[in-house]
């Protein structure tokens, strides 16, 4: 996994890529362009391909105003913030331990109206009962070194629980079968988290779908499996990675994300065919159980 340098520098040079796609669409070459704003070739050059940095809401400014696109400023300035704070290490994130990065996100979820998510590793945080959440978090915990406050921790993932049964709210999620299917070392977690998963699925607030395991990839609309994403309302997105927490808000991630989810949403099931397929995962471990 690249270090968070390394994105800032990659988002860097997507910006570039868009300002010189902007350049081409309105027939300009690069050094017609930087004489028409006062620059040498080289620092155009440089802009392009993301290694300028600095004043670079100026330059992006002058950029657009050389090719008559005055109004994508917003849009790309947008993207530019998201270059330098869309990725904090967790070292970062979680410096005063989980609970307090846990209490952080409350306000967000407190503002938003319409979640959606996707989880193609471990059932949303929601939708876990204290025990899993327990599990997943010390596993957290240990991998990352941090300060043991996991009890604490659970109890704010439980706070915006109830949050669940807001009939002002909206809850989408899409999980993939397997997600089901992936126990822990005492069977009896799992068959308590899949039995505490099957009275969620009545709430009129929530709506899971299961994407099977056996699906065709080839389908041209289909969506290939994502990175574990939640959206909120239409204002943000938040993903995890392994070094770093990343927090999206441009139009562009926006749309695209939610174009995914749409996607994963066509490819999963819903209603009868869902509590199939988490009745079978039950029967499953409660096999494998017995069989031990």
């Amino acid at each position: 996994m690249p270090e968070v340098s390394e994105f800032k520098k990659e988002a860097l040079r997507e910006l570039g890529r868009r300002l010189r796609e902007i350049r081409l669409g309105v027939g300009l070459q690069s050094a017609e362009l930087a004489r028409k704003v006062g620059w040498s070739a080289s620092k155009c050059s440089r802009i392009e391909s993301g290694q300028r940095t600095s004043t670079m809401v100026d330059d992006v400014a002058k950029y657009l105003k050389g090719c008559g696109q005055e109004e994508r400023l917003e849009e790309l300035c947008g993207f530019l913030r998201e270059a330098e704070g869309r990725f904090r290490e967790w070292s970062e994130v979680e410096k005063l331990g989980l609970s307090a990065a846990q209490q952080a996100i409350v306000p967000l979820w407190e503002s938003t109206r319409q979640f959606r998510a996707y989880s193609s590793w471990v059932i949303p945080g929601p939708l876990q009962t204290r025990e899993y959440t327990h599990i997943i978090l010390d596993s957290l915990q240990e991998r990352r070194g941090m300060p043991n406050d996991i009890a604490l921790a659970v109890t704010w993932r439980e706070y915006v629980q109830k949050y669940l049964s807001d009939k002002s709210r909206n809850f989408d999620f899409v999980v993939e079968e397997s997600v089901l299917r992936r126990g822990f070392r005492e069977p009896q977690t799992s068959i308590r988290q899949l039995m505490h998963l099957l009275e969620i699925m009545k709430m009129r607030t929530v709506q899971l779908g299961i994407i099977p395991a056996r699906r065709d990839l080839y389908d041209r609309r289909s969506a290939w499996p994502a990175e574990d994403f939640w959206i909120f309302d239409d204002s943000r997105v938040k993903l995890e990675l392994v070094s770093s927490a990343v927090d999206l808000s441009t139009r562009y991630d926006l749309q695209q994300y939610g174009k995914v989810f749409t996607l994963l949403q066509a490819q999963a099931v819903y209603g009868t065919q869902a509590t199939e397929i988490v009745k079978a995962a039950m029967a499953m471990t409660v096999k494998q159980w017995h069989e031990a």
